[in-house]
């Protein structure tokens, strides 16, 4: 089979039974469930009972995805991330393939960020206590993406122009770094923005 590098580390090609299933973002270590209805990441250890249970897919289908996954965890061991560990993107970048982006809104105190106005306006009044009328002077609306669905979801904020931070997210962004940063934000951690163009992704055999 052909071979990927990511980061040093030689992974082995999807085999060509799964490669309809699942993909994998090289630059931050994530197996993802490609079926239309999901879209995100699934944590390698359970790939198989999400085939299995959501998916209904065969017996034989559902081993040749195991038996990939433990050959990505063998070659590193950032894939033994589930969702609250899993590395983001930095804020402002271009959108990771596969995942949907999704309308979304940003605390201009903060930066945090959730796809719920009702959500954001209680933030701002109980954590900042603000109140403003003008809900332009308090956050502002915001593209995301999230490697996982609701209940277990982590949004970063990205641009999808093409220079590299559009004017929303840009805006966004500047406004809430003028802001304080009195409140925890484990949903914003990040690495380093990639100097390489477009996302690595590895997906086919």
């Amino acid at each position: 089979m052909a071979m990927a590098d990511m980061g040093g580390v030689r992974v082995t090609q999807i085999p060509p039974s799964v490669v309809h299933l699942i993909a994998v973002n090289l630059e931050y270590a994530v197996l993802l469930c490609t079926k239309p209805q999901c879209r995100h990441a699934q944590a390698v250890r359970g790939i198989e009972e999400h085939l299995r249970r959501f998916h209904h897919e065969k017996p034989a289908i559902r081993k040749e995805a195991v038996e990939f996954g433990r050959a990505l965890v063998k070659w590193g061991e950032r894939f033994l991330y589930d969702y609250t560990v899993v590395e983001l993107p930095v804020n402002g970048l271009a959108p990771q393939p596969i995942v949907p982006v999704v309308d979304g809104f940003s605390c201009y105190s903060c930066c945090f960020l959730t796809i719920s106005r009702a959500v954001v306006r209680k933030h701002v009044n109980k954590e900042h206590l603000r109140q403003d009328k003008e809900n332009n002077r308090i956050f502002g609306q915001v593209r995301l993406q999230s490697w996982y669905g609701p209940k277990r979801e982590r949004y970063w904020v990205v641009d999808e122009g093409t220079d590299g931070i559009g004017n929303s997210a840009k805006r966004a962004l500047e406004d809430a770094a003028k802001g304080s940063n009195d409140v925890a934000k484990p949903h914003m951690k990040s690495k380093k923005a990639s100097s390489a163009g477009r996302p690595k992704l590895l997906r086919r055999g």
